[in-house]
């Protein structure tokens, strides 16, 4: 039988019915594959539903439905038959050639804002105005807007276009905070980032009474030499500077307090980082929030409330809200991330504080097909499709970020082979859920997210660069250095070697 499917990944099957399905194609010869990159064919199973074939679609697969698969390798009929010979209303419905006028920009600006994919936040571009606080586009460089992270930038950009907080929860590495920082890079929106921890108190966030310095005590810019009541030898102070053309030295400064009589050290209360971004109509994002103690984060319940309010019991009494002292910017948002509660060190949040991030939503981490377009991004500089609500989205293509890597022979094969095995790895460590095969012993599990996978092709590129050759044995190197290297006993060790063979590197 000639041209027939090699490897095919099968979509929407309960379990048992694709184990069945998966013995039936070994003795048809027909591996199942678990990365659509690597399929020849992606099968739609009796569950399969139209959002996750139009996922294929957009990615320009070739799906064939179950029946019409089996019933082709039973009368022995060829692949290119198989395809040309697909159900009709499969076609009609999903499959159809997408043409580039359907695909559209996840992100672009317009006449009336920027939309993110559906949603039109009002606005306009704000290029060139530089602000410290503003994201910088270079820490976006390596990132890759596949589907988890387009689904995520959305809820972000829902909570922000609402004025409703945003609570993002998921594991290590799932672009949480990169969520929130590409929106308000886009947005040229300053950001408050505060990374909570058990040490983390309520004056860190609301305020705090500090030691007061010469500047704070008097308004310097107000005083002359002729203020009416200052001491004459306070005035020669203002007179000598006055003389020299300059303002008062620090020493000065506190010469006059103390010929004045004013205590030279003193207390003055300083608002942390809520209140002035209630102030200054910055984001504040609050990373790792379930690591910070509950009754702290309780401080936080009245600004999450709409309209947000806050009242500085800690300092002068300042309100900030309606009918207040000071009215609360309208750019102000409030914004969290988290990883799940069975991470070690993690606070069980009350419902009161939970129930007030209206948008909360559950960060996936990247699958195998997910690491493989972002490998392909790094050496080609390509983006992948997504379909979205029905929509097709892509971004731009940018030049790639290592394309030193371009030139390796089967170089496709190679970054397939190491999303296959970096996916491997993170679920035998109990990623996503899975019951751990590696690191059962140990009080934390294994971390293998797409932070390491970006250190090990940046290492390979400078050991390129540097002259060493060939590439493969530089892989194959890496792996060695950044994943097998945090391995610890014998058992996990054979079982990562184990994983090795099977993806070709050893």
């Amino acid at each position: 039988m000639e041209n027939i499917p090699k490897r095919v990944l099968l979509r929407g099957f309960e379990a048992a019915d694709r184990s069945a399905a998966v013995e039936w194609l070994r003795l048809k010869g027909v591996a199942v594959v678990n990365i659509q990159s690597l399929a020849d064919l992606v099968v739609a199973g009796p569950d399969a539903s139209p959002e996750m074939l139009g996922r294929a679609r957009s990615q320009d697969a070739n799906v064939v439905s179950w029946d019409v698969l089996r019933a082709t390798l039973v009368v022995d009929r060829s692949a290119a038959d198989l395809l040309a010979g697909e159900v009709a209303e499969l076609s009609e419905m999903f499959f159809d050639p997408i043409s580039e006028a359907e695909v559209s920009a996840p992100l672009e600006w317009t006449e009336h804002g920027l939309r993110v994919l559906d949603l039109l936040l009002p606005g306009a571009p704000s290029f060139g105005v530089v602000n410290q606080r503003v994201p910088h586009a270079q820490q976006f460089a390596h990132l890759c807007l596949d589907q988890q992270f387009l689904e995520t930038l959305r809820a972000v950009a829902l909570g922000v276009l609402y004025n409703i907080p945003v609570a993002l929860e998921g594991e290590t590495a799932a672009s949480k905070t990169t969520a929130v920082l590409y929106l308000a890079h886009w947005l040229g929106q300053p950001v408050v980032r505060l990374n909570l921890s058990g040490h983390t108190d309520a004056a860190e966030l609301v305020g705090r009474y500090v030691p007061a310095d010469a500047d704070a005590l008097l308004n310097w810019e107000e005083l002359t030499p002729g203020t009416p009541w200052l001491r004459p030898s306070s005035r020669k102070v203002f007179l000598h500077a006055e003389n020299q053309g300059r303002g008062l030295t620090e020493a000065e400064r506190l010469l006059v307090l103390g010929r004045e009589g004013f205590p030279v050290s003193g207390w003055r209360f300083q608002e942390g980082y809520l209140p002035q971004a209630m102030r200054s109509g910055w984001w504040l994002l609050l990373d790792e929030m379930n690591l910070a103690e509950t009754q702290v984060l309780e401080r936080l319940n009245s600004a999450l409330e709409n309209p947000a309010g806050l009242v500085l019991t800690e300092g002068n009494g300042t309100v900030f809200g309606p009918g207040g002292d000071v009215p609360v910017h309208p750019s102000f948002r409030m914004l969290a991330t988290m990883n799940p509660a069975e991470y070690a060190g993690r606070a069980l949040l009350s419902q009161a504080f939970a129930d007030r991030w209206g948008v909360w939503h559950q960060a996936a981490v990247p699958g195998e097909r997910e690491i493989e377009q972002l490998l392909e991004y790094l050496v080609f500089g390509t983006q992948p499709r997504v379909l979205l609500s029905g929509r097709v989205y892509q971004a731009s293509a940018r030049g790639p970020v290592y394309p030193e890597l371009a030139a390796i022979a089967d170089v496709r094969v190679w970054l397939r082979r190491l999303a296959v095995f970096h996916y491997g790895i993170f679920r035998a460590a109990g990623g996503e859920g899975a019951t751990p095969s590696i690191g059962r012993l140990k009080k934390e599990r294994y971390s293998f997210s797409r932070r390491l996978l970006l250190n090990l092709v940046r290492y390979v590129v400078e050991q390129i660069k540097s002259g060493r050759a060939p590439a493969h044995a530089l892989i194959s190197e890496a792996i060695q250095v950044f994943y097998v290297a945090r391995i610890r006993g014998e058992p996990d060790r054979k079982a990562v070697k184990n994983m090795l063979c099977a993806g070709g590197f050893l």
